[in-house]
């Protein structure tokens, strides 16, 4: 039986191209690409938690706890925002 021998090299567009003895495959590297998508995952991450964190202090402690004293419902509310960010 004959062994398949499997190479592999970067050429100067930095792509990874890799033999394996019956056919030839090309994987794209993009550093542009995975820093722009890295940058929008962030982005929505900041939205979302903005936005829990303002519901938290105007609104959940209003709907979620409202036989607290609205002091300790906001800070309640907070103890859940800061139960999410861990």
């Amino acid at each position: 039986m004959e062994d398949i021998v499997s190479t592999s090299a970067i050429n100067q567009q930095g792509q990874v191209q890799t033999n394996a003895g019956t056919g030839a495959d090309t994987i794209t590297r993009s550093p542009r690409k995975a820093a722009l998508a890295s940058w929008i995952g962030s982005a929505v991450e900041y939205y979302d938690f903005f936005i829990y964190g303002t519901a938290a202090a105007l609104v959940f402690g209003k709907i979620f706890f409202p036989s607290f004293d609205p002091a300790a419902a906001t800070v309640a509310a907070f103890a859940t925002f800061g139960g999410s960010v861990m």
